[in-house]
């Protein structure tokens, strides 16, 4: 009996050891913090952006030799297109019967040919083509692309007759307006399916309008990207017979990306001579057109005697006079330009602000005044001075 009580003893003295060194042992054992790791999350791409990965590989490969800053309202008026491409304006300017302010034409280097806009029921704007016979538009029709394209503006056609461009908005477009082409089929007297221009024509903003001049192989692009509300940027670029993309393996997605979005123009200066040869060619075009203006002009002598170029002046005094004339009428303009913008501020502009705008708005107005009356005396001196040639 004792023996067994003795074994007992023994046998919980060695576990009650074994308990104390487990227990010893689980404090003595370091302390493990656990590491969560964080759980990144993609944030879900936008459907512009999907289409922006898409059209990527097949941006085209395009020289831009520059790019000028504009207002919105005056855009066309720094792009200068020559004769041979037609003319762009509001169709009212080209006698056609539309009412519309937000309304845009082109008419063909002939004038017979006119693609236009209006306004329809659902306050978004269609395209139309007429046709002027006898002096007189006719032959209206709708050019309709079904609903896949909406608002469209700034249609410019090709002087092929052919070749179409235009702004629009779409389901297939990567902004608010991206630029398309389609072609022109004579023997159904129908539009082929219109094709998104891809990049970097088009980008996330707003396009206006994509213009090319074959005759002295230049091109334009109108576009609201990385500018305030109230601006837009023209590019001026060099066209391309067909179209050749980057490679996008051999350059890296992020430079291509570069280039899709025009980051900066000097990227695209692959041909040093190209561009030296464009920039030639625009000042070259400037200087003609400027020339067609200075002869072109439309001065009314009297009831029966209109001049229709300069040098129809009976007086080399009063042909300098006026030049001094159209002087003046450019600098009343550009003044005009200035006081738009100053009443454009004026309307976001805060209460201290509005004070110190309005008094400049109104001594530009007193100023502007003035300066018309001025223009309208002196543009009456050389109408007598050349009446009175006549006389004699």
């Amino acid at each position: 009996m004792k023996l067994s009580r003795l074994c007992i003893y023994i046998l919980l003295s060695l576990l009650s050891v074994n308990v104390l060194a487990q227990s010893n042992k689980r404090k003595a054992r370091p302390k493990q913090s656990k590491v969560h790791k964080a759980i990144v999350i993609e944030p879900e791409k936008s459907e512009a952006d999907i289409l922006f990965d898409d059209m990527l590989a097949g941006t085209a490969r395009l020289t831009v030799i520059d790019s000028t800053i504009t207002d919105v309202a005056s855009f066309l008026k720094n792009i200068p297109l020559n004769h041979e491409s037609g003319k762009l304006g509001h169709p009212a300017d080209f006698g056609l019967p539309v009412n519309d302010k937000n309304a845009t034409a082109h008419i063909n280097e002939f004038g017979n040919r006119a693609i236009y806009t209006r306004m329809g029921k659902d306050s978004l704007q269609h395209l139309f083509m007429a046709d002027k016979l006898g002096g007189k538009w006719t032959n209206e029709r709708k050019v309709d692309f079904g609903t896949a394209f909406k608002d469209i503006r700034y249609p410019y056609m090709m002087p092929d007759g052919v070749t179409l461009y235009f702004s629009a908005i779409s389901n297939e477009g990567l902004g608010e307006h991206d630029l398309y082409v389609t072609m022109y089929d004579a023997d159904s007297a129908r539009f082929y399916k219109p094709e998104n221009l891809g990049l970097p024509y088009n980008s996330k903003s707003d396009e206006y309008c994509y213009l090319v001049d074959d005759f002295d192989n230049l091109g334009w692009l109108v576009t609201s990207r990385n500018q305030p509300a109230g601006k837009l940027c023209i590019y001026t670029f060099v066209p391309l017979d067909s179209r050749e993309a980057y490679d996008i393996t051999a350059l890296g997605e992020e430079k291509v990306r570069k280039l899709a979005v025009l980051s900066s123009i000097k990227d695209t200066w692959h041909d040093a001579k190209q561009v030296f040869d464009a920039k030639q060619r625009v000042d070259e075009l400037k200087k003609r057109l400027q020339k067609q203006v200075q002869n072109n002009i439309h001065f009314v002598v009297n009831d029966n005697v209109v001049y229709k170029d300069i040098s129809e002046f009976k007086s080399p005094t009063n042909r300098a006079k006026y030049q001094r004339l159209v002087a003046m009428r450019e600098k009343y303009k550009s003044q005009n330009d200035n006081l738009d913008e100053l009443r454009y501020k004026y309307t976001s502009a805060d209460k201290t602000d509005k004070r110190i705008l309005a008094s400049s708005i109104q001594q530009l107005e007193n100023q502007q005044q003035e300066f018309e009356l001025k223009i309208k005396a002196f543009e009456k001196e050389i109408r007598n001075a050349e009446n009175l040639m006549y006389n004699n």
